[in-house]
Order: C-alpha cells, then sequence, then structure tokens
C-alpha cells in the first residue's frame, strides 16, 4: 500500500497528498478539530467552528469516533497530511493482520502460513479497501469483522461472550453507521454458521441441550450489552440527527432491481473501477485467485452438503441486498446514500473469501478438470463482457478497459490455473512450497496493480488534492486566526 502511494506521488514521494472527496472537503478538518480538541484548545461537546456555533459530538461520532484517529494527536498539527497517509497504511495493515488472525485459526490441521497471508493480502487490498480508504471511519468496521466473525463463533460453540463483546462494541463505538451494518451482519452470520455448522455437533461440543434456543439468547442478551458499552456514541448520534440529518432524503421505497447482474459480476474482476458517484455499482473485488477458488469449495467432496447450502444462500442474500433497492435502503439506515454506495460490501469480500480459504486448503480432493473448467468459463465470461457497453465510468467510452481489465484478468486467471494444477498434482512437499511462494508472488503482483488502477481511476473521477493547496492554505489562515484569538 505504502509503494503504491509512493508511486501516485503523493507526499513525500511526490507532489500529491491523500485528500480526496470528503476527506478534503470535510474530514481533514474534523481530524484538525479532533487535534484541537486533544491539546485541550476546543471542547468536545461545541464548537464556534460551525457557523455561528453548534454541537460537536455528532461530528465526533460519526467521523472520528475511532480509536486510531486519537494517534493524529501524536503529531504536530502541521504533519496533519501525514499523520493521515500513516493512519492509512496502519489500519490497511490491520486489516491483514486480523484477517490472517482469523484464517489462521480456522487452518484445517497445520497452518498453511502462506497461503493465510495471501489470503489476508486479498482482504487488505479488495477494491473496498483501496478505494474506500479516505472514508477512514469506514475501515475501521473492516478490520474488526474478522474479529466479530471469530466472537460470535466462540459463542456459539462455547459460550464465551469476552471477544464478540468487544468487537461489536468497539465496531458501533468507531462508527455508528457502519456499525449498524455490522449488527445486520451479526444476525445473518450468527444464522450461517449455526446451520453451516451443525452437522455432528460441531456447534455444541459441550453437548448443551436446547442449544439453538440458549445461542439465540446468547447472542441476543450480549449484543445488548455491547451497544450499551457504545450507547453513549449511538445516543449523542442520534441527538446531532435530531437537527435534520435523518430527513435529509425521501427514499423510494418501491422495489426495483439497481442493475444488471451481469455488471455486477465484472466488478469481480481486477481494474474494474467504475465510479463513486450515485451511478457506482459495489466493489466487491478481492482477487481472481477467489473466483477460481470460490467455486471449487462447492465441488469439494470435503465440505457437508449443508455448508454448501448455508453458503450459498448467504452470498445469494448479499447478491440480492446490492440489486434490491428496498433491502439495500435498509442496510443504509433507511437513508439513500449520497455516493459511495454499497458501503457494506467489505462483508461480502470477507465472506467470499473465507470460502476461498477453505477450498484452497483442501484442493487435494478436487480434480484439475474442475479448476480447468472453472478456469474456462472464467475466461468465456471475461471475453464476453468486453463485448458490452456497461452503464459505468471506466472510461470515456463506457466500454471495459481493454488492457487493464479484460487481458489482465485472462493472464492472472491462466496464471492460477496453471500453479493450482501443479499444487495439486506434484506431491512433494518441497515443491508444493515453491508453487505456493510462486503463487503468493503473483497475487501480490494482480492486488498491487489493481491499487494502483484504482487511484489513478479515482483521480480521473473525483480528483486528489494536491500537497501544497492543503499546506498553503492552512499556513496562511493559522496566523490570522492566532492574531484573532
Amino acid at each position: 500500500m505504502a509503494v503504491i502511494y509512493a508511486i501516485i506521488g503523493v507526499f513525500p514521494f511526490g507532489r500529491g497528498s491523500v485528500l480526496v472527496l470528503d476527506l478534503n472537503g470535510q474530514y481533514v478538518s474534523f481530524y484538525e478539530g479532533l487535534h484541537d480538541i486533544l491539546h485541550g484548545e476546543a471542547d468536545l461537546l461545541y464548537s464556534f467552528s460551525r457557523n455561528l456555533g453548534g454541537e460537536f459530538l455528532g461530528i465526533y461520532d460519526y467521523y472520528v469516533a475511532s480509536p486510531f484517529a486519537m494517534l493524529l494527536a501524536l503529531l504536530p498539527q502541521r504533519f496533519m497530511l501525514e499523520g493521515l497517509l500513516l493512519l492509512f497504511l496502519l489500519k490497511a495493515g490491520l486489516c491483514g493482520l486480523f484477517m490472517g488472525i482469523y484464517l489462521h485459526k480456522h487452518a484445517a490441521g497445520e497452518p498453511n502460513r502462506l497461503a493465510v497471508v495471501v489470503f489476508s493480502v486479498m482482504y487488505a487490498m479488495s477494491s473496498y479497501c483501496v478505494v474506500q480508504q479516505h472514508n477512514s471511519m469506514w475501515i475501521d468496521a473492516v478490520l474488526w469483522l474478522p474479529m466479530l466473525c471469530l466472537g460470535i463463533e466462540s459463542l456459539i460453540k462455547y459460550g464465551h461472550f469476552r471477544l464478540y463483546v468487544f468487537a461489536l462494541a468497539i465496531t458501533i463505538h468507531s462508527n455508528f453507521y457502519i456499525g449498524y451494518m455490522a449488527m445486520i451482519f451479526t444476525v445473518a452470520y450468527c444464522f450461517y454458521w449455526y446451520f453451516a455448522h451443525n452437522q455432528h455437533n460441531e456447534n455444541n461440543p459441550l453437548g448443551e441441550k436446547a442449544h439453538f434456543l440458549k445461542s439465540v439468547g446468547r447472542v441476543a442478551v450480549w449484543s445488548v450489552l455491547a451497544v450499551g458499552i457504545a450507547a453513549l456514541a449511538i445516543l449523542s448520534a442520534r441527538y446531532a440527527l435530531s437537527f435534520g440529518k435523518d430527513e435529509f432524503s425521501n427514499p423510494n421505497w418501491e422495489v426495483t432491481q439497481k442493475f444488471d447482474l451481469f455488471n455486477f459480476f465484472y466488478k469481480l474482476l481486477p481494474s474494474s473501477y467504475d465510479t463513486v458517484r450515485p451511478q457506482g455499482l459495489p466493489f466487491v473485488y478481492c482477487g481472481v485467485l477467489t473466483l477460481v477458488t470460490v467455486p471449487a469449495f462447492f465441488l469439494n467432496k470435503k465440505f457437508s452438503l449443508r455448508e454448501k447450502v448455508a453458503a450459498a444462500i448467504f452470498i445469494l442474500f448479499f447478491v440480492a441486498s446490492f440489486a434490491t433497492s428496498s433491502i439495500d435502503l435498509i442496510w443504509h439506515g433507511f437513508q439513500k446514500p449520497n455516493w459511495l454506495n454499497y458501503r457494506y460490501s467489505f462483508m461480502f469480500c470477507f465472506f467470499i473469501l473465507i470460502l476461498a480459504y477453505k477450498a484452497f486448503g483442501n484442493l487435494g480432493r478436487v480434480s484439475e478438470r474442475f479448476i480447468l473448467g472453472i478456469s474456462a468459463f472464467l475466461v468465456l465470461f471475461v471475453a464476453v463482457a468486453e463485448k458490452f457497453e456497461l452503464e459505468s465510468f471506466i472510461n470515456s467510452d463506457n466500454k471495459l478497459l481493454t488492457f487493464g481489465c479484460i487481458w489482465f484478468s485472462i493472464v492472472f486467471i491462466v496464471a492460477f490455473l496453471v500453479l493450482l494444477c501443479l499444487r495439486i498434482r506434484l506431491k512433494s512437499e518441497k515443491t508444493r512450497r515453491c508453487i505456493s511462494a510462486i503463487l503468493a508472488a503473483v497475487v501480490c503482483i494482480e492486488v498491487f496493480a489493481n491499487g494502483v488502477v484504482c487511484f489513478i481511476k479515482i483521480n480521473d473521477d473525483v480528483l486528489f488534492t494536491k500537497y501544497s493547496s492543503y499546506q498553503n492554505y492552512i499556513d496562511g489562515i493559522r496566523p490570522v486566526v492566532e492574531d484573532v484569538k
């Protein structure tokens, strides 16, 4: 991620900055305000910087309540842009770290450490994490999601509640808006996990009677505690919203399909950035390897029919949420989002990466013919996609980038086909480790290239602000403010 910022010329590697969209127009000022508050120069409850004055706690709750935002106070205020860059890199690293912990816990037998790293990198470098990085308060939910799911599983299996309560509470506190979406996900994931792993007492190793009802009760009780811990953020945000923000839009509840499913599937390809404007589709790309291995999950006899059916229903639930206007409104707090659509799409990425990781760890049970058939289908899909005029902002002709997306996808589909087939066929452990290392390098090249393309397309779409533009403005206005004081 740091190298991507260096390539696109973000200071200190160039004249650019991380400021774009609302980070440029709003958030950076709120971070400056938080810096003043933490240094005793302003008040958390009320600010005279809001026009003629107004409450500040609502702004805090939505934009800067993340514990990581406090780290900006450790730097001198003139290094705000450098601090934001470090904050984004830290969160990218933590997304990978917590995903790695989750995958390590779910390894079958001895964990394949290289596989853990590969799929963690794919999660941290998914299109959502790259494109939405400037919405830093949303990324907290991305990094805590693996811990939340670990907590759900531990709560259902053993009744252990600490991790679940902590993860849900800090997710809600960090950003109540995405925290609300995390609660919807929690309900859905609880049912998925219970029914997918309800064979041979997997979910009830202690042999507890009426386990399902008790599990539902435990989830409900400890969820209430987590919400209670975050109650100050929730209630103060609700108070702030009562001044009119909750009447920002008058959503249309007519049930309509928001996009063609064909257009959705191309968003799973690398370099498929379209736009952050209201016409944009979900950011669901999280690696070509997932496109090859997720179908292998459903073809693998290692996994029970119950687990496959539960996983398919869970995927369909998210696709239906993306495609159906009324369900999408519910996810967004009963309000139509103003730009930056499908703000919960990282949850879909997380889930399909889990399935892909499971399939990758059990490739020995899948025939090379299955991998070849899946890859051939993907190449055919990509070739057909090139022929369609897609309603997107990928380039001026409203078509897929022939090289950046089409050929890029085909090259990596073929590369993973070869590497996975070799991994299945070759039995030498040393050789398999060597192939895994090559595969890891290919994944890193892929997600790196996708990240560069995403930033270039964001700049074309909404434009990054120059480092000097912000610094010159701040350097000119601060002395005036000091004189006024």
